[in-house]
């Protein structure tokens, strides 16, 4: 379960000499008004959100992924980059069972698929005389 996300965004101005720019984000369900972008060329503008947003949190921990789109409402920058970081909780265990992450069964198929491998280089190169 996600208790807190942080999302932090950098921007950069291509010029010192153009009119201001912005940009609008959208995170989730959650919309950020139009956001200074404009300053000296190649340092980063850093925005950063801490949400509380029950809707941002709830799609966030139901598929371990949050839609954000940038929008340039005016000017032209560059997009630097973006982090996402999330705070979770592991769910409790129910019935005195640990909360233990379940694991992929495999029958043995790895190590056959291995002999297998080993097999056909082994007559390849008996083939090719090597």
């Amino acid at each position: 379960m996600v208790q807190s996300a942080q999302a932090t965004f950098v921007f950069s101005d291509d010029s010192l000499f153009d009119s201001n720019e912005y940009a609008k984000i959208s995170l989730g369900f959650e919309n950020f008004g139009s956001l200074e972008v404009d300053g000296i060329p190649l340092l980063p503008w850093t925005y950063t959100f801490f949400s509380g947003n029950l809707t941002m949190l709830t799609t966030l921990s139901s598929t371990g992924q949050l839609d954000y789109t940038i929008t340039a409402t005016s000017g032209d920058f560059w997009y630097k980059g973006g982090v996402l970081k999330a705070e979770v909780t592991q769910r409790p265990s129910t019935n005195n069972i640990p909360n233990t992450p379940p694991r992929v069964p495999d029958g043995g198929a790895s190590a056959a698929l291995l002999g297998m491998s080993l097999l056909a280089v082994a007559g390849l190169k008996k083939k090719l005389g090597r």
